[in-house]
């Protein structure tokens, strides 16, 4: 053999010997994107949005006419202040006296304009650049949910005079803030709109029990059944688009700046993840984790154990990229948030409704009883019967077995 075939047999085993890591690598990594891809195909035709324009998809556009979000938009900055509706709303309740819900009232008047012109619409559609994925924001939740107390708090003042059908007007008002809070299908829009529903519905149960016009418990009944149950798998539909997006955010300082992170916020473990952990299939991991979760939602309750499991796979998996785990966490996702999320929310829809049931039928009696039968509203948390009583001044009404921390209703007193 000649020496410059040699050198040309030898130069080729070098190749083979180099090439051979490399080719295997790249044939893993291609496996794995692939791998990834198939996942993603199966979430989605399972009905699970994995990017920006899926997610976006679900909400429905509104015409420019039928849109209040313009009006809560105006709404920033325009607030006085945002304290002292609760201390106003006290005085009215133990004294009668409604001098400093007139104040506040006479200040936030442009705010209260705004907030008419919103209520009245049918819609509300923010339009939002789903793209940036976890770092979309929501400014207008803070002050739609405090524009809700302001119409409350002038149906108190007006109930106080004796304007029940202007009181009921008021609340109705609140009400159209909670269905357009309710349009986006995010977590914390839903309990933002709880929490309004639950206000307002706070306000008739005062007004009825207080001023004793059936006016208020007939809207009270009416206004109870009328709030949609939890729709789980629409509230939940963001987790797993929002943790695979906050991943790519962590890789740069404009995606980190984005999320609130200043430099040197990231994770001890960042810089040593890539050999910590098994980068190359955690996204893989997550979705089918959250498949599995995704599944169990159908009914939580029975499912547990499942839910539990795939929530914990969810963020073993997701652990790969340290800080977006984190940061995922801190937001009020992760394991725990997402497993009791979806274990409490139903049962706590059903116990209000079931609290929301038994005042109407006391409220529409000619006077209070002292007790009443129960034994047809189950608590969803250990079966037993809701437990009411009336002490001649306040009535409470608690759910048996329920966890904190969910509320006794109280009224009066």
């Amino acid at each position: 053999m000649s020496p410059s075939r040699k050198r040309f047999l030898w130069l080729a085993v070098v190749l083979v010997v180099v090439a051979t890591p490399f080719l295997f690598i790249q044939a893993r990594n291609m496996r794995a994107a692939a791998e990834l891809e198939e996942q993603l195909r199966l979430a989605r035709a399972e009905g699970i949005p994995t990017n920006s324009a899926e997610y976006a998809a679900l909400i429905e556009p509104a015409r420019p006419e039928e849109n209040a979000a313009r009006y809560y938009r105006q709404l920033k900055g325009l607030y006085k202040t945002a304290n002292g509706t609760k201390q106003a709303i006290d005085a009215i309740r133990t004294t009668g006296s409604t001098k400093a819900a007139a104040k506040i009232l006479d200040e936030q008047r442009s705010a209260l304009d705004v907030l008419d012109k919103a209520s009245a619409l049918p819609r509300c559609w923010f339009d939002r650049d789903w793209s940036q994925g976890a770092a979309v924001l929501f400014p207008e939740f803070a002050d739609m949910k405090y524009g809700a107390r302001l119409l409350i708090l002038r149906g108190w003042v007006r109930a106080a005079q004796g304007d029940a059908k202007g009181a009921i007007r008021d609340v109705d008002r609140a009400f159209a803030i909670a269905k357009h809070l309710g349009e986006e299908p995010t977590g914390i829009a839903n309990l933002v709109r709880d929490t309004v529903y639950v206000s307002a519905l706070r306000g008739l149960a005062d007004w009825s029990f207080k001023y004793r016009d059936p006016a208020y418990a007939l809207a009270l009944d009416k206004a109870s059944g009328d709030i949609p149950p939890p729709n789980l798998k629409r509230e939940l539909a963001e987790q797993l688009y929002s943790a695979l997006s906050l991943i790519d955010l962590m890789k740069t300082k404009e995606g980190r700046a984005k999320i609130g992170l200043r430099e040197g916020q990231a994770s001890g473990l960042e810089s040593v993840a890539p050999i910590l952990f098994n980068q190359r299939d955690a996204k893989t991991n997550m979705v089918k984790a959250y498949r599995r979760y995704w599944a169990a939602l159908d009914d939580p309750k029975k499912n547990q154990e499942e839910l539990e499991s795939a929530a914990s796979d969810f963020m073993q998996a997701m652990i790969a990229y340290p800080t977006a785990a984190d940061v995922y966490t801190k937001l009020g996702a992760g394991y725990e948030s997402e497993r009791d999320y979806a274990l409490s929310r139903m049962d706590n829809y059903l116990a209000r409704q079931q609290q929301y049931t038994a005042l109407v039928r006391v409220l529409k009696m000619p006077s209070i009883p002292r007790t009443i039968r129960t034994d047809d509203l189950k608590s969803p948390y250990n079966g037993g019967p809701l437990q009411y009583r009336y002490d001649g001044k306040q009535i409470t009404i608690k759910i048996s077995g329920a966890p904190d921390p969910f509320d006794e209703l109280i009224l009066g007193g």
